[in-house]
């Protein structure tokens, strides 16, 4: 009886420890406000999607996309006007993205995808597709009605460049895009 006195007790602690780890990990991989993956986390599965482009060469693309004009929304709106924008956005993303990739908050109002098994002609209707939706979405907060339109950079992965130059040219595409009109895909 004492025995199994502590083995249930013993039992019942480790299910509560593995709780807990559990949920410092999730801490650990998730942006607290948009419930997406973290920059962290995100690169954890790039390297992930590298070692199986070596391995097999399956292919992906990645997009970094921006809020256009966010800071005119925070100024205009308040802070917790952006942040209702960036959740809104990023529930948006999660249903897009489920069998295509990933998405994670990159930083600020800048998320990153990976298109997983798509080259950049294929992940850029995806992308094109996605912004349109974007373009679309009623954003009503509080008393404000307005909406809000993405611009995103895309660079499709080699082995050549390595995953952070091809971040670094995605973001390169992006900067283009902003200055070229806002609102577009640049590839």
């Amino acid at each position: 009886a004492i025995a199994y006195s502590y083995c249930t007790k013993f039992n019942q602690a480790e299910e509560k420890l593995r709780r807990i780890n559990d949920n410092l990990e999730r801490m650990a991989n998730l942006d607290t406000l948009t419930g997406l993956s973290n920059r962290r986390h995100m690169n954890e599965h790039m390297d992930t999607l590298v070692a199986e482009y070596n391995r097999n060469g399956k292919i992906f693309t990645v997009a970094i996309g921006d809020v256009d004009f966010f800071k005119k929304v925070n100024d205009t709106y308040g802070h917790d006007t952006g942040d209702y924008v960036l959740s809104k956005l990023a529930n948006q993303f999660r249903i897009y993205m489920h069998g295509k990739g990933h998405v994670a908050r990159w930083g600020g109002e800048e998320f990153l995808f990976t298109f997983e098994n798509m080259n950049i002609d294929k992940a850029y209707k995806c992308m094109d597709e996605l912004r349109q939706r974007v373009s679309e979405i009623p954003m009503q907060f509080k008393e404000y009605d307005f909406q809000v339109t993405m611009t995103y950079g895309m660079e499709e992965f080699n082995d050549r460049l390595g995953v952070e130059a091809t971040i670094n040219r995605a973001d390169e595409k992006l900067y283009k895009g902003k200055t070229g009109g806002r609102n577009r895909v640049v590839i």
